[in-house]
């Protein structure tokens, strides 16, 4: 398996993000090969999950909770191939650089979702310029 964070065009897309107490979040960039699928497909589904919620009157939509559920999984991904971190416990612990933990991390209902999310933004802006879609 390939280090993401050890390829020479990834090296310069790797956002480094301060976190309370401490610790440190890496978020590999858009231009990574493993990430760039990931993150189209993010897009296209937030893209789709938007028109569907103005066309949709109470938000209980079926093809809302549908879109929802293929965001939270490509948001899991996402965070299995972009992310690696240091300082980060759990439960007083450290917690090891494993895909499964990166979902517990940055994933759906990760506290720092949101971190991962606005770098891989960033990175798309420097990645593809200001009229990327």
């Amino acid at each position: 398996m390939t280090d993401i964070f050890s390829l020479n065009e990834a090296a310069s897309a790797v956002t480094t993000i301060d976190l309370p107490g401490g610790g440190k979040l890496q978020v590999a960039g858009v231009g990574t090969p493993a990430v760039r699928p990931l993150w189209r497909k993010f897009k296209e589904i937030e893209k789709a999950q938007l028109i569907r919620s103005a066309a949709s009157q109470d938000g209980s939509d079926k093809q809302i909770m549908a879109l929802t559920t293929a965001s939270d999984k490509v948001v899991s991904d996402i965070a299995k191939a972009a992310v690696k971190w240091e300082g980060i416990t759990s439960a007083g612990e450290p917690l090891d650089v494993t895909p499964e933990n990166a979902v517990l991390v940055c994933g759906a209902d990760g506290p720092f979702k949101r971190q991962m999310l606005n770098a891989l933004a960033e990175s798309e802006e420097r990645f593809l310029g200001s009229d990327a879609g």
